[in-house]
């Protein structure tokens, strides 16, 4: 991948278990890193060769390799006209030289909380 298509700026979040009082477990989200990438929303096309009743996948998300991304945690994408919408990580697929990671994510209706 070229670096010129890199040109999105996301923020990670880790998703973390917290144990309450009561020793109830519940989950909050960290920001783990800010990064360059690159966000693609899924086709229409894409959509239908992956069988609309089942797909959950809203964008993809490239970035470089990162050891520490795994499913379940979250990508925030901020636009000119979207305020900050968090995205969930369904898949994280390593490429073959193991240098760049696609992010399968979907939602984008929370909103980031952190600011």
């Amino acid at each position: 991948m070229r670096a010129g298509k890199m040109r999105h700026r996301v923020k990670l979040q880790k998703r973390e278990a917290i144990h309450g009082r009561l020793g109830e477990v519940y989950y909050e989200f960290r920001d783990l890193a800010e990064v360059w990438a690159e966000v693609r929303a899924v086709s229409a096309k894409e959509y239908i060769q992956m069988g609309v009743e089942n797909v959950e996948i809203d964008i993809r998300v490239y970035i470089r390799y990162r050891p520490d991304i795994e499913r379940g945690d979250r990508v925030v994408y901020k636009s000119t006209n979207n305020p900050g919408d968090a995205f969930l990580i369904k898949a994280v697929l390593p490429n073959a030289r193991m240098n760049m990671l696609e992010l399968l994510c979907a939602g984008g209706g929370y909103r980031d909380q952190s600011e």
